[in-house]
């Protein structure tokens, strides 16, 4: 039996509308066509099963919440900063400020690649210099860092609706899997995945598809939580249902207004009200 959620105000928050091809935009991908309405409005539903987004010819259930981790669930942002500092003293490298904001979210491997092309060097190499970085932010991490505002408390209400949990990281698995174990959030969550394990990580959407394939549910059922923009711009090449978390001092930046919903922290975030496709999205 399905339970309406807030119809009065869900009914108009979302809709579908067509494009050049006469087919229905929904998360990144295409539905099938309605061809006898302008426009149809949705509704969102919750069962025990999932939340539904859908209307009378086609429905999404909404599945899963994916998580970001590091300046999502866990404030570890600082960390890994100051543990690149540190090593990056090895090559004369300084990094400003305005440098660790254009690269939050990246891989080691491509913020090493990031800064060798301001100011190459040739020793150490990108191997040793990864590894001492990882071995300082993970040692750090592990003994130091502390769940972000909100971020146990959603992960407790949404796995209480029924809804898969998953982290989806540029980190590696063994940092995944301790820090879940140091915010005791482990049992909560259905699997994680690294960006690590693939070819190309954030911000291409290989690591989202993988965890959606773990999961065993479509990218488009799923919901992503993340902070940075090369994360963000990851969930939503996957065709997810983006929630942008930004830092304070980038919350005004226009490029996360690729974001579906954006919110200055997880205490912010309301399932019933952010789990579809904005119909404003289509009226820009």
């Amino acid at each position: 039996m399905l339970l309406k959620v807030r119809k009065d105000r869900i009914d108009l928050a979302f809709a579908f509308s067509y494009d050049s091809t006469n087919c229905v935009r929904f998360g990144g991908y295409k539905s099938q066509s309605f061809l006898d309405t302008p426009k149809a409005i949705l509704s969102c539903e919750c069962s025990s099963f999932g939340w539904f987004i859908k209307n009378s010819a086609h429905q999404t259930m909404i599945k899963a919440a994916i998580f970001d981790m590091d300046g999502l669930l866990i404030d570890s942002e600082p960390i890994w900063t100051e543990a690149a500092r540190e090593v990056m003293q090895k090559v004369n490298f300084e990094i400003s400020d305005a440098l660790k904001l254009q690269t939050t979210g990246l891989s080691i491997k491509l913020f090493l690649d990031f800064c060798h092309k301001i100011q190459p060097w040739n020793t150490p190499s990108f191997e040793e210099l990864e590894s001492l970085i990882l071995e300082k932010a993970h040692r750090d991490i592990l003994a130091n860092a502390v769940a972000m505002p909100g971020a146990i408390a959603l992960v407790k209400q949404l796995k209480a609706t029924g809804l898969m949990l998953a982290v989806a990281s540029a980190s590696h698995m063994d940092l995944i899997e301790g820090v879940l174990r140091r915010l005791e959030i482990i049992d909560y969550f259905d699997t994680w995945h690294s960006g690590e394990l693939e070819e190309f990580t954030k911000p291409h959407p290989a690591v989202y598809l993988s965890t959606a394939k773990k999961l065993g549910v479509l990218p488009e059922e799923c919901i992503a939580f993340e902070d940075s923009h090369a994360g963000l711009r990851s969930a939503h090449a996957a065709g997810m249902i983006t929630i942008s978390v930004p830092a304070m001092e980038v919350y005004d930046d226009p490029k996360f207004n690729l974001a579906h919903y954006k919110i200055n922290s997880l205490e912010k975030y309301i399932l019933s009200e952010m789990s579809g496709v904005p119909q404003n999205t289509f009226e820009n």
